[in-house]
């Protein structure tokens, strides 16, 4: 682990310039080596290294171009063709698939879905991902488009769709709570599968624990769900909802402790705050202890900043999400 808690930014740099070469090319270390270089008073460096990372529209790269003071590269690119999108929904896996789609057999659905995508190239794999958004079957569509995603072919209305739109919206209103963040937590607790289980037991669309569920359901004074009720998109949604209102408001509208309580835990959460004084955002989600919530952290805050765009067609920075981090 690098020492940037302690905020050592020589020692980072050495740590850094001691990496494997192509470990020192992930955008990861690229950011840290800019943000070691700028403490250390080598500005134009760091800029021209952000400036670098800043095109990509990941978690690094859009944090670079904030302190690159460049704009994010969200846009829409061009269409797949539709003789191959076509091509592709002509094919006997993908064909069996939408079949087991339309009846509600979702495990054989995906399964055969998965069978269709392993004999895809790329461009196949991004006409797959826009034809399953066309049928309405927004996780394959967001999944497959993740797995295309390389340079040109970040399709974000795909990977990033807005399923029941009008109840997020609503949802979120009624919590105080954006909904481009509630969007970025369904996106990578379940991506949109409102059936799923975890084997820690969470469920459905915004991954709730049984427990977890019944606390928030007295709260709203609402009957105690079952498990089933927990696959049912409006009642997972609202619970969910209601759950990411309260540990935002616990965590006095920090978004990012907000969202590693919500993967991790609030007390957790309180235990891994700083002794004293203020953390910048960035360095408390790169040392949280659990490499699932750190992951978890930079996917959610990326997500919505993405989502964001998706609603307003604006975004709103990233680093506007990441206040510092005061003491416990």
């Amino acid at each position: 682990a690098l020492p940037i808690c302690q905020q050592n930014w020589g020692r980072v740099l050495k740590a850094i310039e001691a990496m494997p070469r192509d470990e020192q090319a992930e955008e990861e270390w690229r950011y840290w080596r800019a943000r070691a270089l700028e403490q250390l008073g080598q500005t134009e460096l760091a800029k021209q290294i952000w400036q670098d990372v800043a095109g990509d529209v990941t978690y690094y790269g859009m944090l670079s171009a904030d302190r690159a003071g460049v704009s994010y590269r969200l846009s829409y690119i061009n269409l797949p063709d539709d003789v191959l999108v076509a091509a592709i929904a002509q094919r006997p896996t993908v064909q069996r698939a939408r079949e087991f789609y339309s009846q509600g057999l979702l495990n054989e659905a995906r399964r055969e879905w998965l069978t269709a995508l392993r004999d895809m190239d790329l461009p196949s794999q991004r006409a797959a991902a826009h034809l399953a958004a066309r049928w309405g079957w927004m996780d394959r569509a967001a999944i497959t488009m993740g797995k295309a995603r390389n340079a040109g072919m970040e399709d974000l209305e795909v990977r990033f769709p807005l399923p029941w739109r009008d109840e997020v919206e609503r949802l979120a209103r009624g919590e105080s709570i954006e909904s481009g963040w509630m969007y970025g937590v369904m996106r990578r607790e379940s991506v949109f599968m409102p059936d799923i289980g975890s084997s820690a037991g969470a469920q459905g669309l915004m991954q709730l624990m049984p427990g977890t569920a019944k606390d928030v359901a007295r709260k709203l004074a609402m009957p105690a769900p079952a498990k089933s009720d927990l696959h049912d998109p409006e009642t997972n949604m609202r619970l969910g909802s209601a759950y990411l209102g309260d540990v935002l408001e616990r965590f006095d509208g920090n978004q990012v402790l907000a969202t590693a309580a919500y993967n991790a835990g609030p007390g957790r959460v309180k235990r891994w705050l700083p002794d004293e004084g203020h953390l910048p955002a960035d360095i408390w989600v790169d040392t949280v202890p659990f490499t699932e919530t750190r992951e978890y952290c930079r996917a959610v805050l990326h997500y919505a900043t993405v989502f964001d765009w998706r609603l307003d067609g604006e975004a709103k920075p990233l680093s506007a999400r990441m206040p510092n981090v005061a003491g416990g």
